[in-house]
């Protein structure tokens, strides 16, 4: 079943990061299983990931790692979990595949697709893949270990 739109301003609660460094602008779905969000930051000369005035498709790495993110968020949040939600980080990037060599020169927004593969009490897997329109961007699986 998936959940309401989800806007900008309401994010960054959703995230470790603050301010520039929140690279999604909307969440457009999401079902305990999958979340779909959206960015156009990767046009910004600002961002905070580019290097050399350029951002590497690798970057997308953390924008998955932010859809992720957000929604082990919110899936704790619909499960009415208390307490403050713990902290993670990725521990494994594998099956990544980029298929152009840079983000600032996609015209159009990003969509961010993530998938849950597997869920344990000290982390989950992730399936995710990226496109601007209709360009593949980069695709791959995130291991994303929580702290204890």
């Amino acid at each position: 079943m998936s959940k309401s739109q989800i806007a900008h301003q309401d994010i960054p609660a959703l995230l470790p990061h603050k301010g520039g460094m929140v690279l999604i602008d909307t969440i457009k779905s999401w079902s305990d299983e999958q979340i779909v969000c959206t960015a156009k930051s990767h046009k910004y000369p600002d961002n905070p990931l580019r290097s050399l005035d350029r951002l590497s498709s690798m970057a997308g790495i953390e924008y998955a790692a932010q859809a992720m993110a957000a929604h082990a968020r919110l899936r704790i949040s619909e499960q009415d979990q208390q307490g403050e939600p713990q902290h993670g980080f990725v521990a494994v990037a594998s099956k990544v595949n980029c298929f152009v060599p840079r983000l600032d020169n996609l015209a159009d927004d990003l969509t961010i697709k993530v998938n849950l593969l597997d869920s344990t009490g000290d982390g989950s897997l992730y399936f995710f893949s990226i496109h601007s329109r209709d360009v593949e961007v980069i695709e791959g699986q995130l291991l994303v270990m929580l702290e204890k």
